[in-house]
């Protein structure tokens, strides 16, 4: 019975060494994403993805990132969401909405996508769907 003690204790300290040391360093296949960089490079492109491939277009500023939600005045029959699993918007890692701008001034597919970053105004800190 100890042995199976010190045993489980022994793989628990060699696992929680292994990933305080491995989550702290780039993955093998680039730089680890922050959530709000998985969030909008790669979840909220997929969703923006699907209403595209429904409505022909993606939604507009006015129409923001609700447009996944609920449908728009004018794409009502095309409309197939929603296209977030949620009955709301998920908000940034600071609490804050996610900012979203068609067409894109920044970055290349067609729309913008936005967290205003830990210090809540448009800054060198934000994080988008661009490269900077």
């Amino acid at each position: 019975m100890k042995t199976a003690i010190i045993v489980a204790c022994a793989v628990a300290l060699v696992g929680t060494v292994a990933y305080s040391t491995l989550s702290s360093k780039p993955s093998l296949w680039g730089p680890a994403l922050t959530t709000g960089e998985l969030f909008t490079r790669q979840i909220m492109p997929n969703q923006l993805a699907l209403f595209f491939k429904d409505v022909g277009r993606y939604p507009t500023t006015e129409e923001g990132l609700s447009a996944l939600l609920r449908a728009p005045q004018g794409a009502v029959q095309l409309w197939k969401g929603p296209y977030i699993s949620s009955d709301r918007l998920p908000l940034d890692p600071w609490g804050r909405e996610y900012q979203y701008r068609s067409p894109a001034l920044k970055s290349k597919s067609g729309y913008d996508v936005w967290s205003l970053g830990p210090d809540g105004v448009l800054s060198a800190d934000d994080i988008g769907n661009w490269t900077k």
